[in-house]
Order: structure tokens, then C-alpha cells, then sequence
């Protein structure tokens, strides 16, 4: 071993933690998501004033608007992928046998697809007048 080198500290050496080698990149994704969603919540505040009214002709026509839409559609993938993230960090640090651990992640995986699948089909067709 070459002396420098043992003069390093080891976190110099030390790139992309945990066994899968995308720490970084799930601790970055998580707080981004997070940033995001912040004033997609507050696009999102805007339509209670609404539902409280319990006026559904009002409702599809706000989610008709075209940047509502897109609004919508982009906190629902943003949402999902949040939620996905944290479910699969709780899983990781408390199931304890590998194999449960792996299944939950292919469940939680299909499940959040198909959450966020769903939402865009059903934004999409309400907006394009389908829910009328």
C-alpha cells in the first residue's frame, strides 16, 4: 500500500453508500420531491374551496384547464414517487429477513405504477371531458 494512501481518511475513499450503491441518488431524489410537491400542494389548496362546495360540475371544470391538468398530472407522479421512496426506506430498515424485504419492494414498486398510473388515466380523462 502506497504511504499516502494510508494517510487518507476513509471517507476520501468512500463513494455512493450502501450496498445497492444509490444512496446519494435516493437521499437526493427524496429531498427534491419534497421541495417539489411544496408549491404543488398549494396549487392543490386552491381546488378546497371547491370540493367543500360539493359542486362536481365546478371541479372537472377547474381540473379541464389546461395547466390544472398538467398541474394535477405532475403532483400525482411527484406524489407517488415521494411516497414509493419513503415506503421503501421504512422497509429497508425494519424488515429484517431478505426475502420479505424484497417482495414488499416488488409490491410496493407495482403498487406505486399503479397508483400513479391510475391517477394520470383518470386525470386525463376528466379533463378531456369523460367525467362529465
Amino acid at each position: 500500500m502506497n504511504p499516502a494512501e494510508t494517510m487518507q481518511h476513509p471517507l476520501k475513499t468512500a463513494t455512493q453508500l450502501g450496498s445497492a450503491h444509490d444512496g446519494a441518488t435516493h437521499w437526493w431524489q427524496q429531498r427534491l420531491t419534497a421541495i417539489a410537491l411544496i408549491p404543488l400542494t398549494l396549487w392543490l389548496l386552491t381546488l378546497l374551496p371547491v370540493i367543500a362546495a360539493g359542486d362536481y360540475r365546478a371541479g372537472v371544470e377547474w381540473l379541464a384547464g389546461p395547466w390544472n391538468a398538467v398541474f394535477a398530472v405532475l403532483t400525482t407522479l411527484l406524489m407517488t414517487h415521494h411516497a414509493v421512496l419513503g415506503v421503501q426506506v421504512v422497509i429497508e430498515d425494519y424488515v429484517g429477513r431478505r426475502a420479505l424485504a424484497v417482495a414488499l419492494l416488488i409490491l410496493l414498486r407495482l403498487a406505486g405504477w399503479l397508483a400513479a398510473v391510475a391517477g394520470v388515466v383518470f386525470i386525463v380523462l376528466v379533463a378531456l371531458g369523460a367525467g362529465s
